[in-house]
């Protein structure tokens, strides 16, 4: 007995704690001003700090439920990576929803440090998130509604974080976060010195282009000189160019190495060259921690004409301090002619020397500090769960949810339904992707469960202003809205919570024929939700053209583009895949931008409707109009980039660097719209090379662009207007981009390299070009004093005032096993790479602009495969094997073939490119920009779909139809053939008609009074219902309050705006 009574209690204390748990760590918090140490939640670090100066941030811990039950932490100090000082295991990774992570043990303090790489005069914010947090028992979906369930409240992600899960493929984690502090800083300016090596005079180049940028060197020497042998006299270039950055480590620095390492298969870099050697070295410095490693390139000299050539690669690699702090790197190239016999290790040996001075010469310091005007929404904050309170009850109920895309992230301003009993209830996600829909006249009598059926409608709807639609191509190849629906049970007192995640794997159904291609269409969203808000949100500007842009994503005729005539969007199926090269720069930011010139200046520029204009044909059209649009665009979606926080916005998909000084005449004349975008972006960025002085915000530069203007040369003039004392920094770039009249006369001979563009077909076909003064190749053509800037011409044409692919500009593969490939750009001056991926068994390298020095590589971008040849090719070869002598024979579909010789190394962890729709990507021909293309919109499409696949249009049979007319036939048949059936269904057919008739006598001596008093009854009910739902409308309004995990980064701003909701409704109603 007593034992009974033991078990009893044991259970009752079980359930009394199991309850007080989750009020306890529920959803309510308590918020307040960070001041002291003694708060709950403190952070301990400067008000400003300098960009790359490592800052040391200092975490108080006091809330009792963070010390007891708090797991993890999670550092995110702005845009940087941190590094312990003190504390637990830190990682870092790239997915999930913890990425910058430290395993927390109730420590009462710790520390880190980051180095800011935010801009000089910007605002961020460091933020500590502690959370508790479980691993799931299995891959199932865990179910977080159940108040018995260990998960209650928790919200669940898929891991590959190794301080969470252990397991290769990942896990399922869920968390519950418990605590919150956040605190602003100012970035400030950095002092930066280091002793510049005297052998030879170098070219500080960083110094002319007056740039700011921190943590980077770079120098550049060269120089003709003349060495005699066997009595002739020759002439060498002597080059020398060093160049130092400091990167940020998410990793040890033995790891940094080891990947560094294996990551290059260029001659001068692959280990596996056996002119290539690596070691470990001590490096000290005031920045260093002594842990270094060199890499050397020193090929024995080739002998020329009695004298030896010389090309030495020399890399620095070393640890900076604090460790975890990052990397500094200095690269030195070194070209130079011996006498002949005469050994390079001597030249080595001074490199060496070189660099190893710099590194320990090199300081960073605090600089000038930045005085800008605090605004309130800096202060710091702390967010605690609190000591529990009694959850204020209200007779409404609600359901919510957090809807993200396929890559977790959230789907902003996204219609949503709930239907109850036939019922719709609407709602909007927010910016966190929460929605929470309040199901106002709602009533449950105890223990009542309703079915509810939640659906996600891909329309972005922001201020009651529906923006954007995207519609899926139907196998009839009619259009429909993407939807997803998903089921769910509100019990009576409870409120119900239904996520969605829109990888095309969750427990929902779609309208879509695939489910899977649901992870395509949520990247189309996202995008071009970016797109919106940067047009809203930086750029200040509201759109209403024919509103909304619908996005047509999936037909079949390789047509991408923007049509403005009923507001349209194309993505071709071959163009849709969340892994296409394309996404999202040249895709839904590029098109979104042609609808917001569209939409401002209510058309397109005035000249684009010249005779002869061909979208995309650059140089060859009449005018630059074309030309602007798309360089537009191109800039614009590099800026949309840079707003979202991409490490290399200046890579434009596919296409490489917008930093390479592209001329109006470059590509065959086809490259003028990225001579336009490079042109903005070397205005609008940080980073100045020679005769690039500029940069201007892109508030400052909307001023301008906003603006319809004829043509760019009317945009040069205003821009010229806009910024009076830049007048002459503007005037070297358009130089420096080739853009002014030149008038003067070619040789009238076609030059290699010069715009060319074909016409016709088989014996009539023809190639046509422009007659430039110089020859691109050889004489390069250079501006002079009179000739007109900002003007693109030449003098066949001095009237005129000016992202497509290069034709023949691709390398085809003989493979299909690597689907992504690495263009690694090389020269003296810059080094870059970018990714493309293989299309068509082709792939596209895009030519740099003429003039340009540089080493192309293309290696495939894989752990599966090493290749044993990768393909190398020089600027200049590129472009003559481009540009045809030939004016009666079109190039070819590609300029080179190449078999990369893969060997397997055993691994299984390459990226595939994630088909759309099963349809193969093409490097196609887009469309033309405003092109008219029939699209069918699928007119039956419900108002409400619950998921039920694609319905087409038109009577379909199924087995109950087949049954019933067939039953219809049998007795039509016995009726006629059979006398006796005929006799019998006639005797039941006068029993059937008098039984009518005696119904209808019944009904209008009592059924029709009967109806008038029910319906007095009805009209009484329905007002007193309307007056009641009236009451609890006003009531529930006034008293509900959101119940639902606050998402990262606006934890203080919901609950205070709710508040303040709250009170503003309770004086109204005084």
């Amino acid at each position: 007995m007593k034992k009974q009574i033991k078990l009893i209690f044991l259970l009752l204390l079980t359930i009394i704690f199991s309850q007080i748990t989750t009020a306890y760590f529920g959803n309510q918090w308590i918020e307040g001003e960070s001041k002291s140490t003694k708060d709950p939640l403190y952070i301990d670090m400067p008000d400003e700090v300098h960009q790359m100066v490592p800052t040391t941030v200092k975490v108080y811990i006091n809330d009792p439920i963070i010390l007891e039950n708090a797991q993890y932490a999670e550092i995110e100090p702005g845009n940087s990576n941190a590094y312990m000082l003190s504390g637990n295991k830190f990682s870092l990774i790239g997915g999930g929803a913890f990425r910058k992570t430290m395993v927390y043990n109730g420590e009462k303090s710790f520390e880190f440090g980051f180095r800011p790489t935010d801009r000089i005069g910007l605002s961020n914010s460091v933020k500590v998130t502690f959370y508790m947090a479980k691993k799931a028992p299995s891959k199932e979906q865990v179910d977080t509604r159940d108040e018995e369930s260990p998960f209650f409240g928790y919200d669940c992600h898929w891991e590959t974080n190794d301080l969470l899960c252990s397991e290769e493929e990942g896990c399922q984690i869920c968390n519950h976060p418990v605590g919150l502090v956040m605190k602003y800083f100012m970035v400030s300016e950095t002092d930066e010195s280091v002793s510049i090596p005297t052998r030879v005079d170098f070219t500080d180049r960083k110094k002319e282009r007056e740039s700011t940028i921190v943590g980077s060197q770079d120098l550049y020497y060269k120089e003709e000189k003349q060495y005699i042998s066997n009595g002739n006299e020759y002439t060498s270039n002597e080059r020398y160019y060093i160049g130092l950055d400091i990167w940020e480590m998410d990793t040890t620095f033995e790891e940094y190495k080891e990947n560094d390492l294996d990551g290059y298969t260029g001659e001068s870099e692959n280990v596996d060259n056996p002119y290539v050697t690596v070691n470990d070295i001590f490096a000290s410095g005031p920045e260093v921690t002594g842990k270094a490693y060199e890499k050397v390139y020193n090929k024995p000299p080739n002998t020329k004409n009695s004298a030896a050539s010389a090309e030495i690669h020399y890399q620095l690699h070393a640890e900076m301090s604090p460790i975890g702090s990052g990397v500094m790197r200095i690269k030195a190239s070194r070209y130079t002619v011996f006498e002949k016999g005469t050994s390079s290790d001597g030249e080595l040996e001074a490199i060496r020397n070189d660099v190893l001075n710099m590194l320990s010469s090199y300081k960073l310091s605090k600089g000038k500090i930045i005085d800008v005007e605090k605004k309130d929404y800096m202060k710091p904050i702390w967010n605690v769960r609190g000591e529990p309170k009694e959850e204020e009850t209200t007779d409404t109920h609600y359901v919510t949810g957090h809807i993200t895309n396929y890559f977790d992230h959230p789907m902003r301003y996204m219609e949503v339904i709930a239907k109850i009993d036939g019922v719709i209830y609407e709602g909007i996600t927010d910016e966190d992707g929460i929605y929470k829909i309040l199901l106002v006249g709602l009533e449950l009598k105890e223990d009542e469960k309703k079915d509810v059926v939640i659906l996600a409608k891909f329309n972005y709807v922001r201020d009651s202003k529906n923006y954007f639609n995207i519609f899926f191509r139907k196998p009839n190849n009619r259009y429909s809205l993407v939807q997803a629906t998903k089921k769910g049970t509100l019990v009576e007192g409870e409120h119900l919570q239904i996520d969605f995640r829109m990888d095309g794997e969750g427990d929902f159904t779609t309208n879509i024929p695939n489910k899977e291609d649901l992870k395509h269409y949520s990247l189309n969203y996202f995008h071009t939700a970016e797109s919106v808000e940067f047009v809203l949100e930086t750029l200040k500007e509201d759109m209403d053209y024919k509103l909304p842009v619908t996005v047509y994503v999936g037909n079949q005729d390789k047509k991408t583009l923007y049509n403005p005539s009923d507001s349209r969007i194309l993505i071709s199926a071959d163009d849709a895949s969340l892994s296409d090269s394309d996404r999202p720069d040249n895709r839904e930011y590029h098109e979104f931008m042609h609808a917001l010139m569209y939409d401002i200046y209510n058309t397109w520029p005035e000249d684009r409707r010249l005779p002869g204009t061909v979208n995309h044909n650059g140089f060859h059209n009449p005018s630059t109009a074309d030309s602007y649009m798309e360089g537009f665009a191109e800039f614009m979606a590099m800026v949309i980039s840079d707003e979202m926080g991409e490490p290399n916005p200046q890579l434009y998909a596919g296409f490489g660097s917008m930093d390479q000084n592209y001329k109006m005449w470059d590509g065959k004349g086809f490259d003028e719209e990225f001579a336009i975008a490079s042109l903005l972006w070397d205005m609008y960025d940080e980073y100045n090379e020679n005769g690039d002085e500029l940069t201007i915000s892109i508030e400052d530069m909307w001023k301008v662009l906003k603006v319809k203007r004829k043509d760019f040369y009317e945009y040069y003039k205003a821009f010229k207007t806009e910024f009076p004392k830049k007048v002459a920094a503007i005037d070297k770039l358009f130089i420096l981009h080739g853009i002014y009249d030149d008038t003067r006369i070619g040789n009238q001979n076609y030059d290699k390299g010069e715009p060319l563009r074909y016409e016709g077909e088989g014996r009539n076909l023809r190639g046509y070009y422009i007659d430039l003064s110089g020859n691109i190749s050889n004489s390069p053509i250079e501006w002079e004093n009179n000739l007109t800037i900002g003007k693109s011409a030449e003098y066949n044409r001095p009237s005129r005032s000016s992202a497509g692919r290069i034709p023949g500009a691709f390398l085809k593969i003989e493979n299909d096993d690597i689907d992504f490939y690495k263009i690694i750009i090389a020269s003296d001056e810059f080094t870059y790479e970018y990714v493309v991926d293989r299309k068509d068994e082709l792939i596209y390298i895009h030519p740099l602009p003429s003039n340009t020095d540089a080493t192309i590589t293309v290696a495939p971008l894989s752990q599966d495969y090493i290749a044993g040849n990768v393909f190398i090719i020089s600027s200049e070869e590129l472009n003559e094997k481009l540009f045809s002598d030939n004016l009666e024979e079109e190039p070819s579909e590609y300029f080179a073939e190449h078999e990369f010789n893969l060997k397997k190394t055993g691994s299984n962890e390459d990226e595939k490119y994630e088909l759309y729709g099963n349809t193969k990507p093409t490097y196609s021909y887009e469309g033309n920009l405003g092109e008219e293309y029939e699209i069918k919109v699928d007119k039956n499409t419900k108002e409400f779909d619950e998921g039920k696949g694609s319905s087409v249009s038109g009577f379909s049979f199924s087995f109950g139809k087949i049954l019933f007319f067939l039953s219809i036939g049998v007795f039509v048949y016995f009726y006629i053939k059979k006398p006796k059936f005929k006799k019998e269904s006639n005797k039941i057919f006068k029993k059937i008609i008098a039984l009518i008739e005696k119904a209808i006598k019944w009904f209008m001596k009592n059924g029709v009074p009967f109806i008038v008093k029910i319906t007095k009854w009805i009209i009484k009910t329905i007002v007193k219902i309307i007056n009641l739902i009236f009451h609890h409308s006003k009531k529930a309004y006034r008293k509900a309050k959101p119940h639902v995990k606050k998402a990262h980064e606006n934890v203080k701003m919901k609950i205070k705006k709710q508040k303040e909701k709250k009170n503003n409704n309770k004086k109204g109603d005084k």
